[in-house]
């Protein structure tokens, strides 16, 4: 297989394959497994690597131009964008369409920003929301929430400092998908680790976890 895999050896149990939406192979290994069973594993999963890429190529092909009649996907549904000329910024959200209030001379980047800025802020309200209902559920509230983009994680935690980042990207998932990520998040402040008691308390609350936890990985 003519691909690039960057292996990564880590204190772990399992073997971790991922692609990154910048379409980076990434294979964190345990520390003593030999190179012979890391390339076996390699080529088996060869087509699901193949898949990852195509997708990519793909999702690149249909980048935003922020012009009229553009898909976009806003919590996992698709909507279509439509430029209204007027003398303030905002966008709009109303059944399958997303409008971008802005300047009649408005560039794309001018556009793009008055997305983002949106999407940020709606995100955000939408995971602080979804942290502290079910951390009061559960009975674990983080001290602090970050949303920033990150480009291979969905969520991280420092358990010690009780500090949840959230990536800015889960603004694109459907609300199941983002409460398992919150959950996860927030379960890993009484687990650090993803050992057996970890996955059980995740369970207690979400059933399904598994099958949300395939849909994000695309799976």
């Amino acid at each position: 297989m003519n691909i690039k895999v960057e292996i990564t050896r880590k204190k772990i149990k399992n073997i971790i394959l991922k692609v990154t939406p910048d379409g980076k192979v990434l294979l964190s290994a345990p520390m003593r497994v030999p190179e012979s069973y890391l390339k076996d594993f390699i080529n088996q999963k060869e087509d699901w690597i193949l898949k990852k890429l195509d997708e990519i190529k793909n999702r690149r092909k249909k980048e935003i131009t922020y012009e009229n009649g553009d898909e976009i996907i806003f919590l996992g549904e698709k909507k279509y964008l439509e430029i209204i000329n007027s003398s303030f910024e905002k966008v709009v959200v109303k059944g399958e369409k997303l409008y971008i209030y802005c300047l009649e001379n408005s560039t794309t980047k001018d556009r793009e920003r008055i997305f983002k800025n949106w999407l940020k802020i709606e995100i955000t309200e939408i995971l602080r929301s979804m942290t502290y209902r079910l951390g009061k559920m559960i009975g674990y509230l983080p001290n602090e929430i970050r949303i920033r983009d990150m480009k291979t994680r969905w969520g991280s935690c420092i358990s010690g400092k009780k500090v949840i980042t959230y990536n800015l990207q889960l603004a694109f998932q459907p609300l199941p998908l983002i409460e398992y990520i919150v959950l996860h998040e927030l379960a890993h402040i009484p687990f650090p680790n993803h050992q057996k008691e970890f996955w059980n308390f995740v369970e207690k609350f979400i059933p399904d976890w598994k099958e949300r936890r395939k849909q994000l990985k695309g799976k």
